[in-house]
């Protein structure tokens, strides 16, 4: 009559009701790829050819900082990621940048931060980015903060100078 159920004929229960909870959808990385690997073309490419670095040397100085800003738009915009995590990882980005040029050698500020600090540490983002597309936002944002919050490329800088 009152059969008690066992495991294997209990009815499910969701654990959460329906539509309270969006699905996880992994970020669209593509982007941000593509921007860190233009930046390495830009930086890199003009000095391929003997007259490139002095015909084309605005391209290897500021193609990696628009490049910076353009990837700053696509994790703001386009990312996919939760707002918290556009959120910390903007406030993370800005941080970082902070302490390094604040801890960096005086002769790594200025023109040097600009042209290759700044774009060093976005280029780790966007790769940290690309390689955890596919994680959920805890341990993604988490890894993020392990990778790229103490400074890479403040160490990175300061080493340039030693």
């Amino acid at each position: 009559m009152n059969a008690l159920t066992t495991e294997g004929n209990a009815p499910e229960r969701p654990g959460t009701p329906d539509g309270s909870r969006k699905p996880f959808r992994p970020l669209r990385a593509w982007p941000a790829f593509l921007l860190a690997v233009l930046m390495l073309a830009a930086r890199f490419g003009p000095g391929i050819s003997e007259e490139g670095a002095a015909k084309y040397w605005m391209v290897a100085v500021f193609g990696p900082l628009l490049g910076c800003l353009l990837l700053l738009i696509w994790w703001l915009a386009a990312s996919r990621a939760t707002w918290r995590e556009r959120l910390f990882g903007f406030l993370g980005l800005v941080a970082s940048a902070a302490i390094t040029i604040t801890l960096a050698h005086p002769t790594m500020r200025g023109a040097t931060t600009t042209y290759l600090t700044l774009p060093m540490g976005f280029f780790l983002f966007a790769l940290t980015a690309a390689l955890l597309k596919k994680s959920p936002p805890p341990i993604c944002s988490g890894t993020r903060c392990c990778l790229f919050l103490p400074g890479s490329p403040c160490r990175y800088s300061c080493a340039m100078t030693a």
